[in-house]
């Protein structure tokens, strides 16, 4: 796997540069400016009492971060992790750029949409309900759900590292 970080593209290319995902079923958009790393997926220890999003915790550079499981937010099926699968580390500048992974399915390139392209949600098959999702756009591998980085943040006010 070719190991992807945002410190080599120019700032400007990055704010309408967005990773595509996909989890569970669902295509995912995940804007480059926050993605630190594409990582392979490893092993991750788990947490006794975590909510079910929380897939484990890794040694990341020494740093102990989370990695999440977007299956929650789609219940479309369940989380399998395959040769495929990685972990996309991302940082949240409104969290102190706290360092989070996403469990993600597989990587499917990235593609460049500006924030007019992004639907806000309505009903249908996803639900933002308090979690990461701002909108759906059109990417070439279908509709992609957009995430917001800072709300995985919200969802693990529970844990104290």
């Amino acid at each position: 796997m070719e190991q992807i970080t945002s410190g080599t593209m120019p700032e400007k290319m990055r704010s309408n540069l967005y990773i595509i995902f996909s989890s569970c079923g669902v295509i995912y958009a995940l804007n480059y400016e926050y993605v630190c790393e594409i990582i392979p997926c490893m092993d991750t220890v788990l947490v006794n009492g975590a909510p079910e999003y929380i897939r484990g915790l890794i040694n990341y550079g020494g740093e102990i971060c989370p990695v999440i499981s977007l299956c929650s937010i789609s219940a479309k099926e369940p989380d399998n992790v395959s040769a495929k699968s990685c972990i996309i580390m991302i940082k949240s500048s409104g969290s102190g750029n706290a360092l989070i992974g996403i469990l993600a399915g597989s990587f499917l390139g990235s593609f460049g949409f500006s924030e007019n392209d992004i639907k806000p949600v309505g009903s249908g098959d996803y639900s933002a309900a308090n979690g990461p999702l701002i909108g759906t756009a059109e990417c070439p591998h279908g509709t992609a759900a957009v995430l917001s980085p800072g709300n995985f943040f919200k969802w693990m006010d529970w844990l104290e590292i």
